[in-house]
């Protein structure tokens, strides 16, 4: 795919091996291996695939508790290219990223204020991102309420 240019669908692909990564309990892994993904769109300019694999990656790391300032700042970085590129729906999903590691790191003012800007955008969108984003916003919510 990059031979042929094809970042956006080089970008899916590896967008997906970042998303199956947590199933298959590869997580430790695929963060060494995800450096390839940001490496490459970053080469090639591709902004939209660059800002999912930033928050991605943060995903990977949140999931592991392991969630330090630069982590924080690389999913903040894959929400400005969203925004930047216009895509609403992979905005909201770093919203929900952001507010989980927030939720990790027990920042919880932070954590609620990343959901609600998800939030806003929630009702506009449809996909497979609105169940992963129904079920960290319930999360943030319910950690903060006990």
């Amino acid at each position: 795919m990059k031979e042929l240019g094809e970042y956006w669908d080089l970008g899916v692909g590896y967008a997906f091996l970042d998303l199956s990564s947590w199933v298959y309990a590869r997580l430790k892994e695929h963060i060494e291996e995800s450096k390839e993904f940001t490496a490459v769109m970053k080469e090639a300019g591709a902004l939209q695939p660059l800002g999912w694999s930033l928050y991605d990656r943060g995903r990977l790391f949140t999931y592991l508790g392991d969630i330090n300032d630069a982590v924080i700042a690389e999913i903040k970085e894959g929400i400005d290219l969203t925004i930047q590129v216009h895509d609403k729906p992979n905005e909201m999903a770093g919203y929900a990223m952001l507010s989980f590691a927030y939720l990790r790191r027990k920042q919880f003012s932070m954590a609620i204020e990343a959901i609600e800007k998800g939030v806003k955008l929630f009702d506009r969108l449809k996909g497979s991102w609105m169940f992963d984003f129904f079920a960290i916003g319930a999360q943030v919510y319910l950690d903060i309420v006990a």
